[in-house]
């Protein structure tokens, strides 16, 4: 779906990298003021676990008393100046370069879903010093980052960096966060949120703001990701039946307030009902969800592809720990989506009540 921008990203930073020499430094890497600060992110943390393996080799090998107080502040010396000295070969830095684009598109694009997979990689349980230094890579998102580590450390949810977390629980957290998040946002704010994203599709502009272009499926897979519903099937309202490829900040705001003022009038047609929250759009439009998973399965770097092809063989064991609760979960995810757009409706009724519709009608009007 998106192999265009893609190619273009990963040959554009190649260029500015330069990878025809025979070695990049580190360095050269985080002083290029070229670069995107997500990629030098990318770049530092991939260092970062090259020292982290050389000091689990250590701490394995049972010939040598890798703790002694004598060693270990010779060590701590010895991984700074590994820091400092580390660089990339021409197959390390291609394969990185692959990595960090194509990473950083699926956390844009589908957080939640990357998150779970990236730092996880297949792996039932992951200890929370692995979990932090797997999110160090990232970038775009930071409310998700650090409110994972705020919110272990608020809850007390770890005595050592060594305690384990499994896959269910570190998704239940991240979901928590970025729900909370979410519903402090006013529809203009949640337009900020989009910027990153939007950034990422128009690599050549200098500024990008809520009239920027970026392509509909896009968002349509955002919003699917954050389990917005509603939302989602109106854009693909859009693109199925109108054929709008491309959308903007102004343009998606449009859409929130026409879905605000419409739940506001007929609420009966937003009530949970199974697994679905009904809308006027359901008898226009039958949409394949398989279309935008497989569209979007594309994308994936092959380790991460790799990984979901696993978990499908494999699925049924991880529905054994969640089916007791999915018909109660499902119905707090429904619950939870109402409640953002009722707390979304309470903020702007506080701010000017329906004058708020009204004003933003006639400015989406005049832009149109």
């Amino acid at each position: 779906m998106f192999e265009e921008i893609i190619i273009t990203q990963k040959q554009k930073l190649a260029q500015t990298i330069g990878i025809n020499k025979r070695f990049v430094n580190l360095d050269e890497i985080l002083k290029n003021s070229n670069i995107d600060e997500y990629y030098k992110t990318y770049f530092n943390a991939e260092v970062n676990s090259w020292i982290y393996e050389e000091q689990i080799r250590r701490e394995t090998n049972p010939l040598f008393d890798f703790k002694s107080v004598q060693i270990k502040l010779h060590l701590d010396e010895l991984d700074d100046i590994l820091f400092q000295i580390a660089r990339f070969d021409r197959p390390t830095i291609r394969t990185t370069i692959d990595a960090a684009v194509t990473t950083r598109l699926n956390f844009l694009i589908r957080p939640r879903t990357t998150l779970k997979w990236f730092v996880f990689r297949g792996e039932p349980t992951k200890a929370y010093l692995e979990i932090v230094k797997r999110l160090s890579f990232l970038k775009g998102y930071d409310y998700l980052i650090a409110g994972f580590i705020e919110y272990v450390n608020e809850n007390k949810l770890i005595e050592s960096e060594r305690d384990l977390f499994s896959l269910l629980e570190f998704s239940n957290i991240i979901e928590k966060i970025d729900n909370d998040f979410l519903f402090s946002l006013l529809p203009e704010e949640f337009i900020d949120l989009l910027m990153p994203l939007i950034r990422f599709f128009n690599p050549v502009q200098p500024t990008v703001d809520d009239k920027t272009l970026f392509p509909i499926e896009s968002l349509i897979i955002f919003l699917d990701d954050k389990g917005i519903e509603p939302l989602k099937n109106k854009l693909e309202v859009l693109l199925l039946n109108q054929n709008i490829k491309q959308i903007n900040g102004e343009m998606f705001l449009k859409q929130i307030l026409e879905l605000l003022k419409d739940i506001e009038q007929n609420p009966e047609l937003y009530q949970p009902s199974g697994s679905n929250i009904k809308t006027n759009e359901d008898e226009n439009v039958n949409v394949n969800d398989t279309t935008i998973d497989d569209d979007f399965n594309s994308i994936l770097p092959p380790e991460l592809q790799e990984l979901l092809d696993d978990d499908n063989e494999n699925v049924s064991e991880l529905n054994e720990d969640v089916e007791l609760n999915k018909s109660y979960r499902e119905m707090m995810e429904l619950s939870n989506e109402l409640s953002s757009i009722s707390k979304a409706l309470n903020k702007m009724k506080s701010q000017g009540n329906k004058d708020d519709f009204d004003i933003n009608e006639n400015k989406n009007r005049d832009t149109e």
